[in-house]
């Protein structure tokens, strides 16, 4: 039953540029809103889909029709405390509130200060694409059957996001990397991949993991997932600085050769 005047404009227009340019099809802004909800099989039969409301319905429909799909975070100074210090709660269409999440988080986002040798950096303890991959994961790969919201609790060294419903169908704790898992939500992750928002379909953990790693971090933690909840959990401690370092200076050193074919290209 939901109208076109339920949806936010402004998440249209981020939808509309985010397709355009992941796509490289400019002439996709050009477009209605209908034809573009249409096209990505947002609406079908010119009924609007849960997908379409999550992504870019505005928060009073959001409100009255799927108030699980609010975001809670609560910040904590310790592990040990039972109540938390801030709380904050978010509950617009994704396409906008992925952006505000982030923000929300960073501002208790500290860095590292590196000093390996010849190599002086900082390295933040929460990797921006990390967190939003993790985040978006969880939004989108929920049971939306279970009332509960995603919650993200963050400490000054750990994030731990919550999300109702156990790992996709296939999906263990063993084999997490490894497996190509079917999503609960295949249009909803599809629009995702399609703006970019999102890795490849079952490729979110890896970049987690890859990320993570690459930092000298210690790995993603999902052990405490079970059948009604995923748990992961994101320490932003290093371990290893000087893997960190070298894996830093091998980075830069690759985008500087990038940099150069690119500008002999355009020469």
């Amino acid at each position: 039953g939901l109208q076109l005047s339920d949806l936010d404009e402004t998440a249209i227009t981020i939808l509309k540029e985010r397709y355009a340019k992941k796509q490289n099809n400019p002439s996709f802004l050009k477009l209605s809103t209908s034809q573009i909800l249409t096209d990505l099989h947002l609406m079908q039969e010119g009924d609007l889909t849960n997908a379409a409301l999550i992504l870019v319905g505005n928060e009073k429909v959001l409100k009255e029709h799927l108030p699980n799909a609010q975001v809670n975070i609560e910040y904590r100074q310790t592990h040990a405390q039972t109540h938390f210090d801030k709380r904050e709660v978010f509950l617009k269409p994704l396409f906008i509130s992925i952006d505000e999440i982030w923000k929300y988080l960073n501002t208790r986002n500290r860095d590292h200060k590196i000093s390996e040798g010849p190599y002086k950096f900082d390295l933040p303890y929460f990797n921006e694409e990390v967190i939003r991959e993790a985040v978006l994961n969880a939004i989108a790969h929920r049971d939306y059957t279970i009332t509960s919201e995603t919650v993200i609790k963050q400490y000054p060294n750990s994030i731990i996001i919550l999300n109702a419903g156990g790992f996709p169908k296939g999906v263990t704790k063993e084999n997490l990397i490894s497996v190509n898992s079917e999503p609960r939500r295949r249009l909803l992750t599809e629009i995702l991949e399609k703006t970019g928002l999102v890795e490849r379909s079952g490729q979110g953990v890896d970049k987690i993991f890859r990320i993570t790693l690459s930092e000298g971090k210690p790995e993603p933690d999902y052990s405490r997932t079970g059948i009604l909840q995923v748990e992961l959990r994101i320490n932003g401690e290093i371990e290893d600085k000087a893997f960190a370092a070298f894996i830093s200076s091998e980075q830069e050193k690759r985008d500087e050769k990038q940099y150069k074919l690119d500008k002999e290209h355009k020469a």
